[in-house]
């Protein structure tokens, strides 16, 4: 195992060592769900960036299980959909085993996070996360997923966007959001909505001890919208993705669109130098 390979592995364990257990229990569908953990929670335990709850807990036969809030009603009715339409891939979703209105529980995928495997290994795992993405964006049946939930999350508009609403006074984040919008309006009636996961990180695909199958652990940046264009470059492997089948205006649309999600990482971390540079058109 090289030296990068190391570091990732010391920040991965880093970030998801065990907290403090959180009192009392959460109850869906009449399922009393104890023993529960902040999962996540780079600012708040058991918070996600996007503001929504995330934790472990236990079922009352002692199963491990993930709890975590859901943007709406649709996100929830597409991911139970999924359920029933599996995705064609090596990559596989946990087992949905409960919902409600706003949360979903998924079976605890017991494994190796592919942040804890020397480079090399990493690397035979890449041409099925293309893979993955590929289907989501292209199948017949993933498409009539797509608009069937399409006022399910949309990446870009619920979560990019949203993010940097509160700087939107400030220049630099008013001149991208302008420009932004402008190459939005130009793709709008050619640039499909499609299914989107922009979550595909090292430290989110987990290696399944007992059947070695692949799956995605954090889903809860799962929808639909135009967001699937930067979908690769948000992937541990995103060096195999480029946009050069689309053309000129959805180029634009999709460079302007990672510079939101690279400016709101900068301001998350309150690196305003950093922030006004990634901003600059």
């Amino acid at each position: 195992m090289n030296r990068i390979s190391r570091l990732r592995g010391l920040f991965g364990t880093a970030k998801t060592e065990q907290k403090a257990k959180i009192p009392s229990y959460v109850e869906i569908d009449g399922v009393r769900l104890s023993d529960l953990e902040p999962l996540g929670g780079i600012f708040k335990p058991g918070v996600t960036k996007a503001g929504r709850l995330s934790l472990s807990g236990k079922t009352p036969d002692n199963k491990r299980v993930k709890i975590y809030g859901a943007y709406n009603p649709a996100q929830i009715a597409l991911r139970t959909d999924m359920e029933s339409e599996h995705v064609a891939s090596d990559i596989y979703l946990p087992k949905l085993l409960l919902r409600n209105d706003s949360l979903l529980v998924e079976e605890w995928i017991d494994g190796t996070p592919l942040n804890m495997l020397p480079d090399e290994e990493t690397k035979k795992y890449e041409s099925k996360v293309e893979a993955f993405l590929e289907i989501l964006q292209t199948d017949p049946a993933m498409i009539e997923l797509s608009e069937k939930h399409s006022d399910a999350f949309c990446y870009l508009n619920d979560y990019l966007m949203t993010r940097l609403e509160v700087w939107e006074h400030w220049q630099p984040i008013k001149a991208l959001i302008q420009e932004w919008q402008n190459a939005k309006d130009a793709v709008r009636e050619t640039l499909p909505n499609r299914l989107s996961h922009p979550d595909l990180s090292l430290l989110n695909l987990i290696l399944e001890r007992r059947t070695e199958k692949l799956y995605v652990i954090d889903n809860e940046l799962l929808g639909v919208g135009q967001g699937w264009v930067i979908d690769g470059q948000n992937t541990f492997c995103k060096q195999r993705f480029d946009w050069s089948r689309l053309d000129n205006a959805a180029q634009r649309f999709a460079s302007l669109s990672w510079k939101l999600r690279l400016v709101g990482s900068a301001l998350d971390a309150g690196d305003f130098p950093c922030a006004e540079r990634r901003a600059k058109i």
